[in-house]
């Protein structure tokens, strides 16, 4: 565990220089680099100091997604550590009690910074999905069929978004369906179509985006369908105020929502999200 630690400090050492080289922070005294600890003979007491430090880089970082991001996965790797030496330690009867007790404290203080602060994640956007995943944090994931403008709109952020009623009849957008065999099959129609009136058949891709579970109940998705279980008729009066493409009003009103599922029949269900929500998405280019 020696080198373990001694890899720890160097990369907790390197996260504080990066910090003061555009913030203030570096001139702070971080309690695990005191003289006095030095000597430390209780590497579990040196273990809660480096947690509480990682604890404490963790709230101040949180404008900085590359030192954020590397944080958790250093938070991550240490909590692997100490769960595999606290089972060590509980097969061993010669264990003093107070030393278990201490363990047991080093691993509530580094599952309270794990599971408060990383499911608070918003800026997920730029990693990976199996970067996300092992964070711990739980991804959702749909799928929308996307030509290459729509690919660079969705994952960098560029382009203007389409407007009109067939692509856009909740406003601008992603829309995108739950099961990419649903996805498939609308790309299978359009490349059907435009075979059939004799257009050039754009190259489309599949796009996989991904929310975490905290990200999807914040956005709170509106279900369009669930209203005619209140009073048969209303989920058609509702689309005939709020969607371009199926109303028959010449404007149609803001819905003013972030989130809508709408099911399509052949499809199954649509899943619409405000531009806004991207902030907080993982991507990936599946097909």
């Amino acid at each position: 565990m020696g080198l373990f630690r001694k890899k720890l400090l160097e990369e907790l050492d390197e996260l504080i220089s990066d910090l003061g080289k555009s913030t203030k922070f570096l001139s702070e005294k971080w309690i695990w680099k005191d003289s006095k600890l030095k000597g430390l003979k209780d590497l579990e007491e040196l273990d809660l100091q480096l947690i509480r430090t990682i604890r404490k880089l963790h709230r101040l970082v949180k404008g900085n997604n590359n030192l954020y991001n590397k944080i958790n996965f250093l938070a991550a790797q240490l909590k692997d550590d100490l769960d595999l030496i606290m089972k060590l330690k509980n097969l061993n009867q010669n264990v003093p009690k107070d030393k278990l007790e201490l363990g047991e404290k080093i691993l509530f203080e580094l599952n309270s910074l794990l599971k408060q602060d990383i499911q608070d994640i918003r800026l997920i956007r730029g990693m990976t999905h199996k970067q996300v995943k092992e964070l711990g944090i739980k991804l959702i994931s749909f799928y929308t069929v996307q030509d290459k403008e729509g690919v660079n709109r969705i994952v960098h952020g560029k382009g203007t978004w389409p407007i009109t009623p067939t692509k856009a009849h909740f406003g601008p957008g992603l829309y995108s369906f739950d099961d990419i065999k649903h996805a498939r099959k609308y790309k299978k129609l359009i490349t059907d179509r435009c075979k059939n009136e004799g257009i050039e058949i754009p190259k489309l891709h599949i796009v996989k985006v991904s929310f975490s579970k905290r990200s999807l109940e914040d956005f709170k998705p509106f279900d369009v369908d669930l209203l005619d279980s209140f009073e048969m008729g209303e989920t058609e009066k509702w689309l005939n105020r709020h969607s371009s493409l199926l109303t028959d009003n010449k404007k149609v009103e803001s819905h003013g929502k972030k989130a809508i599922i709408r099911g399509t029949g052949n499809f199954g269900k649509e899943h619409y999200f405000h531009p806004e929500c991207l902030e907080e998405a993982v991507f990936d280019l599946v097909a």
